[in-house]
């Protein structure tokens, strides 16, 4: 049996997209955050969701759909980066 990866779909103003933690829609690049700890964070932060979701791969979980720009992605590798220490 091949190795096979599971794609998640999100629906998104009535467009299905096909793919895995990142997404682009007409030139806009979204994230998805599948923990509820960093989505809380990143909120705190100024950064809200454009749509939570259900986790693909666990239903019980919700996944959070961010927009990706430069100061998410620095605030969200602030979060997720180990630091040394």
């Amino acid at each position: 049996m091949s190795n096979v990866k599971f794609f998640a779909i999100i629906e998104l103003q009535s467009i299905q997209i096909l793919q895995m933690g990142e997404i682009q829609i007409m030139e806009q690049q979204y994230k998805i955050v599948y923990s509820r700890r960093i989505t809380k964070e990143l909120m705190k932060r100024g950064f809200f969701p454009v749509k939570k979701g259900i986790n693909p791969d666990f239903e019980q979980y919700d996944c959070w759909l961010f927009e990706d720009t430069i100061d998410f992605h620095k605030a969200f590798e602030e979060l997720t980066v180990k630091k040394d220490r």
